[in-house]
């Protein structure tokens, strides 16, 4: 295992929920970060403890769909993190689960349907924001635009491109997890020129971060997990799958971009110790 030199890493979507993180860990660990999004700007939601770090990113505005905006910021970079992508095929789902109740109420939908009296609101797909687009299409353009910029000024060690990727299917979708294995699919074909990682958390929440929906369903998926573990003995291993914070994802992603050696999915129960460690 060895460490990247330059230590310059580039993250798509360095302003979202898990992105953030990835930024933060990685200027933790000596990185010179490089956020990329649509709108350039810093997490939304930052708190008094995020700004030791967060005016150390630079913060840059970008459109993964046109690598002119982009292609330049990469020649230097030893990694990039793609940690954008949907999780609904709808344009406003991300600003729905930031209400107050929003990704509570999705999420109980889905366990527990609505009675045909209590409708549960249509989400609408957008075309724009399909899992094909989102997912797939985004990732593999981001992929070969970083072996495009690395080719002229390549030391003969292949780049890391870290995919975020999904643990199992989630209730309610349908595509969702088939797209996060056809961007692994695809990416793993832009290999050796490219070392793919794919981490595949599940349900992820952030260890500073009290958001009161997100921590009902935390609350509820660990009380499953200590079911399924004690009175079950893991029967239910396949179903009820273990949360992980953010900050332990960031983690294993920075410790796998620099073990020369990994490639290929890094899995949920690695993560949460249930393989041992390597």
């Amino acid at each position: 295992m060895s460490t990247p030199v330059s230590k310059n890493i580039a993250i798509f979507g360095g302003n979202g929920f898990l992105g953030r993180r990835i930024c933060e860990t990685a200027i933790n660990r000596g990185y010179n970060v490089t956020s990329f999004s649509s709108s350039g700007k810093k997490p939304w939601n930052a708190s008094a403890d995020d700004q030791q770090w967060i005016d150390k990113v630079n913060w840059v505005k970008a459109d993964v769909f046109k690598p002119d905006t982009y292609k330049d910021h990469l020649k230097d970079k030893d990694a990039v993190v793609h940690s954008i992508g949907v999780l609904f095929e709808n344009a406003d789902y991300k600003q729905k689960v930031r209400s107050k109740d929003g990704i509570f109420t999705q999420m109980k939908n889905f366990f527990f349907p609505p009675t045909p009296v209590e409708k549960a609101p249509v989400i609408e797909k957008d075309s724009k924001f399909s899992y094909a687009r989102m997912n797939v299409e985004s990732a593999v353009i981001l992929g070969k635009t970083f072996i495009e910029a690395k080719e002229k000024s390549s030391d003969g060690k292949a780049p890391v491109f870290v995919y975020i990727s999904a643990d199992k299917k989630v209730p309610g979708t349908n595509g969702y997890i088939e797209s996060k294995r056809q961007a692994e699919k695809e990416v793993s074909e832009l290999e050796p020129k490219l070392r793919p990682i794919f981490m595949r958390p599940g349900f992820m929440y952030d260890e500073t971060v009290h958001d009161d929906a997100r921590a009902k369903f935390k609350l509820l998926l660990s009380f499953a997990n200590t079911v399924n573990n004690t009175v079950l003995v893991h029967s239910l291993d396949g179903i009820i799958r273990p949360i992980i914070s953010t900050q332990e994802v960031s983690k294993w992603c920075i410790s796998k971009i620099e073990d020369d050696e990994f490639h290929g999915p890094l899995m949920l129960d690695t993560m949460v110790g249930k393989d041992q460690k390597d």
